[in-house]
């Protein structure tokens, strides 16, 4: 941490000590010293009468420089002359004092440095170095110098702690980090203090394109990301740089574009480590330029998004023609992809109505939560708020009560005013540290769950494993319980007992589950997995779920390629269809290309409502299930499959059937950029 900048100080009280006449002429010569008065003068820096102190931090210590002026500057020059050659006692000396004591030293200050000036004539800087609970509490400091054996002053100016919030608030903050605030007590962070890359126990970076077709292309490394002086720098740079995720069969804008035009960084903490409730507080400076979009937010752990919960503690964009912060939150709906939104805009000219300079000022932006509230606040003003239990996923299922992640990213944002990036201009986006805070302070990880075994039986799968034990502190909340996979699209429940049963289980391969054990503060324990064949139930291969209804076996082997089915289309040479191993449940039907498609006969039962599941990924948009005949008039009805961007859903949507009819359902891919896997489906009656 190696960062300047300047006190204000207000100076109370000036005095001079002179050794034998005070009231003879000021002279300038050296050799009569005893006669001078006001032999030397605290400069002020401001005209308003502040004086102005350089403040400093450097390794871990902290000092402050004050500027004097001599009446001569072969004065000057012998003070610093005779404490640079001293090898005992030293000609200056200073100390300090509290302001509310006044009346007592409470500590000498040891002097490092003293110089005169070679460009102004007479002055002299005296560098000391300061203790750190000097920095928390006013204080006055003190001054001594003398040549020979003359003392030419003792100056007293005191610093006030609310001086010093001003100017800090334009440097990172090299002050302590409080142990304790509002009863809550710091358990981990970043404050970003170790020049060079970002630590990577805590960080993972993204790379390539990531989302809301933004231009940048997200890179690791320290060309982007790196920590200089106190605090983390995140560069947007016009830079033309090969997307690492390309494949120009694709037809997601993240993987078919080869190049982008921009490169910059996002960093989250995601399975590296996770929080439960408590404050987080980031403090960071924006860069206004035109396309900066900083975001400062959490997502949850588990659930696929938004179901899995996002909290935008601060994002910087322009909303309705004004550059503006955001503070949001979102849950999901039933749809896959698809977010309810508490969002609350606040343009920058509310602040900048406070204060002209608050866009050049690092602020403080400050999530609070807990079991029933989240608070959003700027510079402790509140800017939004939940109801933990009422602001919940369209399922009901209560969002914020799983552990949330920390990202740091700046991305860029053209909204019709370009983006003011140049090869000699960057955006910079600058954080100097992330905080957390909670009510205990666990760093300690519940035991891994042993005796971790799965039976299958009739579609069903159960679980069941031995108690984890914790002794951090924080108390076992819960297990989490994962097939496939670790994290977020894995996921399938939680539990507290020591029992899980998993219901409609297709029958195949085997499948492998895993097992964390959750504390009270967002510690996951080590992972435990068992494998298992899950036997009888229904899926993919087991045909079509639908009362009175037919499907032919699909006349298909694992990896066997065949032609695209088209009754409908008329061409069966478009696409083609394959069921391969791997996907959620084992084996998975692959469809490519345009209008590839399979077809199946169903007999509807009118006036009767459906329900369509199936497991699906997809890579862009333009597959649907198309349901032949279902509406009056032998009309069909198709239902869209979003793009998912490469991750598995579950997608899952009602209709009527308005007809007895007999229609072709398909399974049909339009586009020829889209690759489609669907890994296990459903369509039957609802009760």
């Amino acid at each position: 941490m190696k960062n300047r900048f300047f006190i204000v100080a207000l100076i109370v009280l000036f005095f001079c000590g002179c050794s034998d006449n005070d009231d003879t002429v000021v002279n300038n010569s050296i050799d009569e010293l005893g006669n001078l008065e006001n032999g030397l003068v605290f400069l002020p820096r401001y005209e308003d009468g502040k004086a102005s102190i350089e403040y400093r931090a450097e390794d871990g210590e902290f000092y402050i420089t004050a500027n004097f002026k001599t009446l001569s500057a072969r004065l000057a020059e012998r003070i610093a002359d005779e404490w640079n050659q001293a090898t005992g006692d030293k000609n200056v000396t200073a100390d300090y004092t509290e302001v509310q004591t006044r009346t007592t030293s409470v500590s000498s200050l040891e002097v490092t440095k003293v110089v005169s000036s070679n460009e102004t004539e007479g002055l002299i800087t005296i560098e000391m170095k300061l203790p750190l609970e000097a920095l928390l509490k006013p204080f006055f400091f003190s001054v001594s110098a003398k040549a020979g054996n003359t003392l030419l002053m003792s100056a007293y100016v005191p610093v006030y702690k609310d001086d010093l919030d001003k100017q800090l608030a334009y440097v990172p903050d090299p002050r302590p980090i409080p142990a304790i605030k509002d009863g809550l007590y710091y358990t981990w962070g970043d404050e970003f203090n170790i020049d060079g890359s970002v630590n990577e126990e805590l960080w993972t970076f993204e790379e390539g394109f990531k989302r809301g077709n933004e231009p940048q292309n997200y890179v690791k490394g320290i060309d982007n990301a790196i920590v200089v002086d106190g605090r983390l720098l995140i560069t947007a740079k016009k830079e033309r740089r090969k997307n690492p995720n390309y494949d120009p069969t694709s037809g997601d804008y993240r993987m078919n574009w080869e190049y982008g035009e921009y490169t910059s960084a996002s960093m989250n903490g995601n399975q590296k480590r996770f929080f439960l409730f408590g404050r987080t507080e980031v403090r960071a400076k924006i860069d206004p330029s035109s396309g900066s979009f900083p975001a400062i937010w959490t997502c949850g752990n588990n659930k696929e998004w938004p179901l899995n919960g996002e909290i935008d503690i601060m994002e910087f964009y322009i909303h309705n023609g004004e550059q503006s912060l955001t503070s949001n939150f979102a849950a999901g709906k039933k749809q896959p992809w698809e977010a309810i939104w508490n969002s609350r805009w606040t343009p920058l000219s509310y602040y900048e109505l406070k204060d002209p300079d608050w866009i050049k000022k690092y602020h403080v932006y400050r999530m609070d939560w807990d079991e029933k509230e989240i608070k959003l606040y700027v510079d402790d003003e509140l800017r939004n708020s939940i109801k933990v239990e009422e602001f919940l996923n369209e399922d009901g299922s209560i969002v914020f009560h799983n552990p949330q992640y920390m990202w740091l990213n700046l991305a860029l944002k053209d909204q019709g005013r370009g983006i003011d990036l140049s090869e000699t201009k960057n955006i910079q986006f600058e954080v100097d540290y992330f905080r957390l805070y909670q009510k205990v302070i666990d760093h300690q990880k519940p035991s891994k769950v042993t005796n971790f075994t799965a039976k299958s039986k009739d579609g069903l799968v159960n679980l069941s494993w031995k108690p984890s034990i914790d002794t951090g502190g924080a108390g076992l909340l819960r297990y989490d319980l994962y097939r496939g996979g670790i994290g977020s699209g894995y996921f399938i429940g939680s539990t507290t007992t020591t029992s899980f049963t998993e219901v409609e289980v297709a029958p195949g391969a085997e499948m492998t589950y895993y097992i964390q054990a959750l504390d009270g503060v967002g510690n996951y324990s080590d992972v435990n997995e068992v494998t298992v064949r899950p036997e009888g139930g229904g899926g993919l291969h087991e045909g079509n779920l639908v009362p009175d209804g037919t499907m032919e076996s699909l006349p298909i082997e694992l990896d066997q390629s065949l032609p695209g089915f088209d009754g409908s289309w008329g061409n069966a040479s478009w696409g083609s269809l394959r069921v391969l191993t791997g996907g959620y449940w084992g084996k998975y039907i692959q469809i490519t290309g345009g209008n590839g498609e399979l077809q199946f006969p169903v007999t509807w039962t009118p006036n009767t409502t459906y329900v369509l599941r199936a497991k699906i990924k997809t890579t862009g948009s333009g597959f649907e299930f198309g349901l032949g005949k279902v509406k009056v008039g032998d009309s069909s009805l198709a239902l869209s499959i979003p793009n998912t961007r490469g991750e598995w859903i579950q997608f899952e949507q009602e209709f009527m059937a308005e007809t007895a009819s007999t229609g072709n359902c398909s399974l049909h891919n339009w586009s020829s950029n889209t690759v489609v896997q669907m890994d296990n489906w459903e369509l039957y009656e609802k009760e």
